[in-house]
């Protein structure tokens, strides 16, 4: 792997991204290559995109990109990935913050094992989903910020009841 590594990154500093493209797509990779292969992928398609255009590509053309040009087969499990995190990291990360909001620097090691993700990662994702669930409440005077929280708990409950009996079928 490591001389065929080699050659891909030649031909990405050739910019002979046509080859590029086409050794990646038909080639076959074992897994753990999977985000370095994929990171070239992406680099290449702004590089071409960049040197068509003459100029440096925003934030907006470059997901355009991704969604225009997602990695093949060969390098790439399938799983859709929002914001650097796959669609089971996601899941995973849900289904602990239905039973534990604020955990601790131990599980969130324990999270990062399992998912594959930063610590890092780990504490933004738990602190914005936090907020998040503090900004659906609304707050207007009149008593029924209360009424609404009772709620949400109740069916976050729920859903973790519904989860936990998925879970032993």
């Amino acid at each position: 792997m490591i001389a065929i590594s080699a050659y891909i990154y030649a031909l990405y500093h050739s910019e002979s991204f046509d080859r590029l493209f086409d050794i990646i797509a038909q080639g076959k990779f074992h897994e753990r290559y999977y985000k370095d292969l994929q990171d070239i992928w992406y680099k290449a398609r702004y590089k071409e995109n960049e040197m068509k255009r003459g100029k440096e590509l925003g934030a907006v053309e470059k997901y355009r990109l991704r969604r225009k040009y997602p990695p093949p087969s060969s390098i790439w499990d399938g799983q859709e990935t929002v914001y650097s995190f796959k669609e089971t990291s996601r899941k995973y990360l849900k289904q602990y913050y239905l039973q534990n909001q604020y955990p601790t620097m131990e599980q969130k090691r324990d999270i990062s094992r399992v998912t594959g993700l930063e610590i890092t990662q780990i504490s933004n994702w738990f602190k914005n989903r936090r907020q998040r669930a503090k900004s659906v409440i609304p707050s207007n005077g009149n008593g029924n910020s209360c009424q609404m929280n009772s709620n949400i708990s109740l069916n976050l409950q729920r859903i973790q009841q519904l989860h936990l009996q998925a879970a032993y079928r």
